[in-house]
């Protein structure tokens, strides 16, 4: 169970606890909530499609007020309220749930759809948080989310190069994120070594725009730079090919370069590649 105990009266004070480790599109979230205490507001919601602090949208439950509401935030500015008077009792568990599907929006309390489905195109994806106002001491429990991962860039051209591409016998992509700076496995055909850091050698091919070369009995491992469009190395890609007899360094990068020149084709800048 999560408890939000803090009394911090202060008018139009959300706290607002967000959980970073995934960004939603399409899902189903569903948690029990219950109002504690409070005395300027008795409120527990839950943020979805959250940006940032200042922008997300909010559906919640009040005990004081009696009500269920949905709005949004757009630069910290609260949009008009949408939601019925409903009885909310406190001290009570209550069973919230939320279903997003591209730009329509459907709230639940308790089973029933008391709102009717929204359709806003303001966020179409991002994380999700746990959320009160003001003093409210509100607890939360049983929380699940049912959604569809997002597939990055990176992740999509990895499938599909090695669908192309069928005798490859892996491609790995080694990039940075907004949340980890070194490089790192971002996509690969062996979703174990997601998060795997890079060697010297993938840090050498962005960091100084250069190739390498490798083979063992039989494979031939080639390493490249992904440029972005201004010709910046931003990333290294491992293809791993078949080794034929008499296969030169040459005739490997001759394979492996059409690969990353059509990942290329796809990627404007780092970012890119994990959004």
């Amino acid at each position: 169970m999560l408890a939000q105990l803090s009394r911090d009266a202060t008018d139009e004070h959300f706290p607002l606890l967000i959980f970073e480790g995934e960004t939603f599109g399409d899902f189903t979230l569903a948690t029990r909530l219950k109002t504690v205490d409070g005395t300027v507001e008795q409120m527990a919601g839950i943020a979805f499609r959250i940006q940032d602090e200042k922008n997300y949208y909010v559906a919640r439950a009040s005990s004081l007020g009696n009500t269920f509401r949905f709005y949004k935030f757009v630069q910290g500015t609260r949009s008009t309220p949408v939601g019925p008077e409903i009885a909310v009792a406190k001290g009570v568990w209550h069973e919230l749930r939320i279903e997003c599907k591209g730009n329509q929006i459907r709230c639940f309390l308790n089973g029933a759809q008391v709102i009717p489905d929204i359709t806003d195109s303001s966020f179409t994806e991002g994380q999700v948080g746990f959320w009160t106002k003001s003093d409210s001491v509100s607890y939360f429990s049983d929380t699940s989310i049912v959604y569809t991962p997002k597939e990055t860039l990176a992740a999509a051209l990895v499938r599909q190069m090695l669908k192309k591409y069928p005798r490859l016998l892996g491609l790995k992509i080694f990039a940075t994120t907004n949340n980890r700076k070194e490089l790192h496995v971002v996509a690969s055909e062996d979703a174990q070594e997601l998060g795997r850091p890079a060697t010297k050698v993938e840090q050498d091919v962005v960091a100084r725009d250069v190739v390498y070369c490798g083979r063992t009995k039989k494979k031939t491992l080639v390493t490249l730079p992904l440029h972005d469009r201004n010709g910046e190395a931003i990333a290294a890609v491992r293809v791993v090919l078949q080794l034929f007899p008499g296969q030169t360094e040459q005739a490997a990068l001759a394979r492996a370069t059409p690969i990353v020149k059509q990942m290329e084709s796809r990627v404007r800048s780092a970012t890119d590649l994990t959004q």
